[in-house]
């Protein structure tokens, strides 16, 4: 029996038989010792690779139970390894995206400075965390990704690539996109609602103060919309401020804002406003639109009319919050002289707006 070893122990034996006693031939011993010296290694290295092995299978089923990825690039951040968890959804056949840098794979998310900021970290060679990007599914709904990656670099310092982990975080974004909506939309009509739309208006006059051009608020107010709300009760009331705000939105520019302030108050916004004639146009147009008949029910209709005032920047006011607030003022007066009207705020009650009874003098009272 000879010993079978690996880095000078014995983790085995060699067993030779003879038919008859004799003495152990002198090649055989030395060859004995050299095989099992090399048998030894061999079984080492062959323990250390299923050692790893089961690592890898471990690290995989672990990758693919999850809804994470595991990836790793090379020196010029192409991918060569992609193990997907099962919940992940590619918009692309996996293979493809081998060999491809990130940014080379169609994306919805971020754009094209977002992109290369985060190429200009990698090409720094520092780790990174929570890198979040997005691309188009074939449903034409979107997919939402976060990755962390860290460098690597061989003994000499050269920079190997990178690897790290990505999550699907699809359902967070659109949760975080839900909470949102309903932070700052109107859960009713999907407007704009009062939170959303005081920030819209200061962007839009600090827009207007740099390009140099004016805009307009328009303060809505349904005539009528009460009693049709106490004849036929809310949910025929909430149809019909559905089919109002519709109809304010298919009445102005795509570009334009509209926003519900609540109960049956309405504003627009208006943006790169060229003459209050302009303005008339489109205040005609929504009040006829309003004016259009409402389906209640199958066999109910009702019709209601609207009050609306307007205030342009900077000729009625200097700031959003006097804008609007002249706004309501003109709304007041035309409700006051006859409703189913517009008016447009008088620059020479500017001064005395705080006063209850100088809010509601106004120009140009218009009956359509």
């Amino acid at each position: 029996m000879f010993p079978v070893l690996s880095e000078a122990k014995t983790i085995g034996v060699f067993a030779f038989n003879s038919p008859s006693v004799r003495e152990p031939d002198a090649r055989l011993l030395a060859t004995a010792r050299v095989i099992g010296s090399q048998v030894g290694q061999f079984l080492r290295r062959k323990h250390a690779e299923d050692v790893l092995r089961e690592s890898e299978e471990r690290f995989r089923g672990l990758t693919k139970m999850s809804s994470d990825f595991y990836w790793e690039t090379d020196a010029e951040h192409r991918f060569t390894t992609l193990v997907y968890g099962h919940e992940y959804t590619s918009t692309q056949p996996r293979n493809s995206q081998l060999g491809k840098t990130r940014w080379e794979i169609p994306s919805t998310h971020p754009d094209a400075a977002g992109w290369a900021a985060h190429k200009a970290q990698l090409d720094a060679h520092l780790p990174y965390r929570d890198f979040e990007f997005s691309r188009a599914r074939p449903d034409g709904s979107e997919g939402h990704f976060m990755t962390s990656g860290e460098p690597r670099f061989a003994a000499d310092g050269t920079f190997l690539g990178y690897r790290g982990v990505g999550r699907n975080v699809t359902e967070l974004v659109n949760a975080r996109q839900r909470i949102a909506q309903l932070a700052y939309s109107d859960p009713l009509t999907g407007l704009a609602n009062r939170t959303s739309f005081a920030p819209a208006l200061e962007r839009a006059v600090s827009r207007a103060v740099r390009q140099g051009t004016k805009l307009a608020v328009i303060f809505v107010d349904l005539d009528g919309f009460k009693p049709i709300n106490d004849s036929y009760g809310h949910e025929a009331g909430d149809r019909l401020l559905i089919e109002t705000a519709g109809r304010l939105r298919a009445g102005v520019r795509a570009s334009d804002l509209v926003a519900r302030l609540g109960g049956d108050e309405f504003v627009l916004l208006l943006e790169d406003v060229q003459s209050p004639e302009h303005v008339e146009i489109v205040s005609r147009k929504l009040l006829a639109d309003i004016a259009l008949p409402y389906t209640l029910a199958a066999d109910v209709q009702a019709r209601v009319s609207a009050s609306l005032g307007i205030s342009i920047f900077p000729d009625d006011a200097g700031n959003p919050q006097t804008l609007l607030k002249h706004a309501d003022a003109a709304m007041y007066r035309a409700k006051e002289s006859g409703k189913n009207r517009y008016c447009f705020y008088s620059l020479e009650v500017a001064p005395a707006a705080s006063d209850p009874a100088a809010r509601r003098r106004v120009r140009r009272p218009t009956a359509e």
